[in-house]
């Protein structure tokens, strides 16, 4: 069986919510015949086809060191996007955020512009820690009208619906199934971003969850809307977010049709294991 491992050293870390992220992320390997594992010494990464490493500390020695651990892994680099000339490995591919158009903040635009200029880049989309055949499958046992689970975004909006869930992670991290067992007694998802995600169209996992355990999603992210093309609800005020909030709360036809639409869009492109078809197929158009 074939290997990926995320790299989590004290040299080379991969913490708190983003380490939690692409664990999950690395999960939807599994269907293409690949082990995931978190590497928590140089010594791990021995052997291993494929070794994520994140930027929250870069040491080029121990890099290098790793390098001779293992030649011929692929190496995938979350915003290396400025050292292109100083990494070590034979086979790497560059990523970072997926950025539905082309990002507003100057210095997310400039490397997101190095990005779509070399050939080995593929963005992580970082999506719903499930099998694309389960979605839809999952009963629905109602319990509120509407949640958030995320960084703590708009809270003066979400925590003052009516019958609803407003789960900050500054409370605890929620896992993958908690999440989904929450989504599934949920009418309503709040798919609320960070103001620079809005201004980058950067559509967080929240939105992909939603959609894919059975909630209408309402956005404050136009790229979230334009991404699914029109599934998402978008609110740019709170008052349109009111507006939607009320109508799918008490219309059942139009809510199950969103529903049911955003299961099949789920399904095709809100998994793991659609994000890593996309780096698998990119590891073929490199080296195959």
């Amino acid at each position: 069986m074939k290997t990926i491992s995320l790299v989590n050293t004290s040299e080379s870390p991969c913490p708190g919510t983003h380490n939690a992220a692409c664990m999950e992320f690395i999960q939807g390997f599994r269907d293409f015949g690949y082990e995931p594992s978190e590497a928590r010494s140089l010594e791990d990464c021995r052997g291993k086809d494929i070794l994520l490493l994140s930027n929250h500390g870069i040491n080029w020695n121990y890099l290098n060191s790793m390098n001779e651990i293992a030649p011929d892994a692929i190496y995938i680099l979350w915003f290396y996007f400025e050292y292109l000339d100083k990494i070590p490995f034979k086979k790497y591919i560059i990523t970072g955020e997926q950025y539905y158009y082309p990002p507003k903040l100057e210095g997310h635009l400039k490397l997101y512009n190095i990005g779509i200029s070399i050939r080995n880049y593929e963005p992580l989309l970082l999506r719903v820690n499930e099998a694309p055949e389960n979605i839809g499958k999952y009963e629905k046992n109602i319990a509120r009208d509407g949640c958030f689970i995320g960084t703590p975004y708009k809270s003066d909006w979400g925590s003052k619906m009516p019958n609803s869930l407003y789960h900050s992670i500054c409370n605890g991290l929620l896992s993958s199934e908690q999440r989904r067992d929450l989504y599934l007694s949920s009418k309503i998802c709040f798919g609320f971003h960070a103001d620079p995600n809005i201004d980058n169209s950067h559509v967080t996992q929240r939105v992909f969850e939603g959609l894919a355990y059975g909630c209408v999603v309402i956005s404050d992210n136009l790229a979230a809307r334009d991404m699914t093309g029109g599934i998402v609800e978008y609110a740019d005020s709170y008052e349109r977010f009111v507006e939607l909030f009320e109508f799918y709360r008490i219309h059942d036809k139009e809510r199950e049709e969103k529903i049911q639409a955003g299961y099949e869009w789920a399904k095709q492109y809100g998994t793991n294991r659609h994000a890593a078809k996309l780096f698998l197929d990119k590891i073929n158009e490199l080296w195959a």
